[in-house]
């Protein structure tokens, strides 16, 4: 995604790519490693641009892998920082984990940190701060997880330059990372911590793997970060909320902020297999190869079937956040943005005919469906691209709450239908999804709603009488056609009840179709004359669906 194959579509990173005459020349000799120099030398990697995630690491990174690629003024810019850093005046602070930090409170130093010591034991509390993150971190990825240990870092407190809080900078020489933190005068300890456990999360990948893709190791920093942070804050908010607005255009990105973004996969992929999915897909995409089979194999070792199971849920927890959550999905599901569709429709019949946004390479969205007419069923008929890999479903919110997921069954060339009852039905979903493994071409698709009359039953009557004195109440009812149905319940409740009951044990058998009417009786023998009920009549069909009649009353024998 982000690496030697895809490099060139990562609009920051391009900016690697141009002519650039800020920084050194070409035969400049190779300066000193002061901060002025690392200013310019992280202003000539970022090109100045204000980046979307404030971590410089992608950046290392990038570079490091496509080294023989890049314009000499950028090998020299990742050397210089690479190279030993100085600070005027350094002090050094050892933890008992081996954790070396340096830093400076000289008063005239450009990277001076603030010397504030809220609990007076005699170390900054940015240096605290830093060194807690470090443990935390180390205790999720490394302990728990049981991911590649970077082993004890230098960790310098120092002025990133370009707005950003830190980075990881892999040693070519030795192969081992170090990071640095913005811990300067303005930072704050809680920014300094976060900045510590994402810049961790880049070594243990990095430790674990040198095959992690950029865009992924980005999106496994942020998603410890998040994990440890104690909270979502807004900018988290944010992020993912970019992201979901933005699923069509697949999981595999080449944008930094939707990469950062993707730490709702491994969020989806804790809350959903725990903790041991995470660890495995991490392990697996460190492996290297193409990163969609990485995905797939770490998934297999996590006892997930496959990808494509992995992301239809994905997707499905994706759309029920906001106004849509139902407090047993994402933890953080409410505090996010309602799901955005590609059409909100109101009234049948609807339909686009290869319009809308194409989807990436497993991308995914989703169509609203709403209709007014609960006495009717609905169609929908699906027809993608060939270029695409199609799988869809169709959600329904149901009216006494809860939702229910129908796979639409596509053929290989990429159509199929499903046909609903509306009758207990609030909403509809189309969950569209894309899981072709390349990310080329622009894949549409189709689909048309249509109403479909009496489905899955058409009923001439429904009618209940008491069957003489003491031998219950019979229940009678006609049908004028019948489509995909398996069968009958009885539903019973008393005058003033809502709450039905379920009289027969098993269903009764449907024995009618569409062009051929039939008659049912059942008798409830159960049924007491002094009492008044409300019978309904439930059609279920061969998907589990059901549809309601119109309630037939009964009122007691006595009257």
């Amino acid at each position: 995604m982000l690496d030697r194959g895809n490099i060139k579509r990562f609009a920051l990173v391009l900016a690697l790519f141009s002519a650039i005459s800020v920084g050194f020349a070409d035969d400049e000799p190779f300066p000193a490693t002061g901060p002025a120099t690392r200013a310019v030398a992280v202003s000539t990697l970022t090109q100045g641009s204000v980046l979307p995630v404030p971590s410089l690491t992608p950046f290392m990174l990038s570079t490091e892998r496509t080294d023989s690629l890049l314009p000499a003024p950028i090998q020299r810019a990742q050397r210089l920082l690479q190279g030993p850093l100085i600070l005027p005046s350094e002090q050094v602070h050892l933890e008992p984990d081996g954790n070396r930090f340096r830093y400076t409170e000289s008063r005239s130093a450009f990277d001076r940190i603030d010397p504030l010591d809220a609990d007076e034991n005699g170390l900054p509390d940015q240096i605290e701060a830093a060194a807690g993150g470090l443990r935390d971190a180390h205790a999720l990825l490394v302990g728990e997880l049981g991911l590649g240990d970077p082993g004890p870092l230098d960790v310098l407190l120092a002025r990133v330059g370009g707005g950003l809080d830190g980075a990881m900078i892999p040693d070519g020489a030795t192969g081992r990372p170090r990071l640095i933190l913005d811990g300067t005068v303005g930072s704050e300890p809680t920014r300094v911590r976060m900045a510590a456990i994402h810049e961790y999360a880049h070594a243990v990948a990095y430790s674990t793997g040198r095959g992690v893709p950029v865009a992924w190791a980005e999106a496994f920093a942020s998603w410890a970060q998040n994990r440890l942070g104690g909270g979502y804050d807004d900018a988290f908010i944010g992020r993912i909320n970019r992201r979901l607005a933005s699923l069509h255009r697949g999981l595999r990105v080449d944008d930094l902020d939707l990469a950062a973004g993707n730490s709702i996969w491994f969020s989806f992929l804790e809350q959903n297999y725990g903790m041991a999915a995470v660890q495995l897909v991490v392990e697996e995409l460190a492996a290297g190869g193409e990163d969609h089979a990485a995905l797939e194999r770490g998934l297999q070792r996590a006892g997930v079937l496959s990808l494509s199971e992995a992301f239809r849920d994905f997707h499905l927890w994706a759309l029920l956040v906001g106004d849509h959550a139902d407090g047993r999905h994402f933890s953080f599901a409410d505090l996010l943005d309602s799901p955005r569709f590609a059409a909100d429709v109101e009234g049948l019949p609807a339909m686009a005919l290869r319009e809308g946004t194409p989807l990436g390479s497993l991308g995914a969205t989703q169509i609203r469906l709403r209709t007014d007419d609960p006495s009717s069923g609905m169609r929908i008929q699906f027809d993608g691209d060939l270029s695409g890999r199609w799988t869809a479903d169709l959600l329904l919110f149901l009216e006494r709450g809860g939702a229910q997921r129908l796979p639409l069954d596509l053929s290989d060339e990429g159509q199929g239908e499903v046909i609903v009852p509306l009758s207990r039905v609030r909403e509809a979903v189309l969950l569209v999804r894309n899981e072709a493994v390349s990310a080329e071409g622009k894949p549409l698709y189709s689909w048309t709603a249509d109403a479909e009359r009496g489905y899955p039953v058409e009923l001439d009557s429904v009618d209940v009488l008491w069957n003489g004195a003491g031998s219950g109440a019979l229940v009678m009812w006609e049908t004028r056609s019948e489509q995909q149905l398996l069968g009958f319940n009885v539903m019973r409740r008393t005058d003033g009840n809502d709450r039905a009951m379920k009289l027969n044990p098993v269903w009764i058998p449907a024995l009618g179709d569409p062009s051929v009417p039939m008659s049912y009786q059942f008798l409830d023998t159960d049924a007491d004359p002094q009492q008044s009920y409300i019978y309904t009549i439930e059609a279920v069909t061969e998907d589990g669906l059901s549809s309601l009649s119109s309630p037939a009353p009964l009122s007691s024998a006595s009257r």
